[in-house]
């Protein structure tokens, strides 16, 4: 089954959207390996993206591929509704 990926309204508006669709290509190959943790920390500095979690200890850096003069950090954060299922949300920290 595909992972179900919501983005929240703020970060659609406000993270570019080279960087969103990074993030989400990011998460849907993460989500596939074992010992991922509910709780992506993303942050986009430049023409860099970088992935980390807490436990177990992980951290990655990505190329953009384009440069921003963005410095943003995101949640990915794995989330289980009775109605809609299990799903990711991307949200900003202050939206957690």
């Amino acid at each position: 089954m595909k992972p179900k990926i919501l983005i929240s309204k703020k970060v659609k508006e406000k993270l570019d959207i080279g960087a969103v669709l990074k993030i989400v290509i990011v998460l849907k190959n993460r989500i596939r390996e074992k010992g991922i943790d509910s709780l992506q920390i993303f942050e986009v500095k430049d023409d860099k993206l970088i992935n980390r979690q807490r436990t177990p200890k992980y951290e990655k850096e990505y190329e953009l591929g384009f440069s921003t003069k963005q410095n943003e950090k995101v949640y990915a954060v794995e989330v289980l509704d009775i109605e809609i299922g299990r799903y990711w949300d991307i949200i900003f920290p202050n939206e957690f």
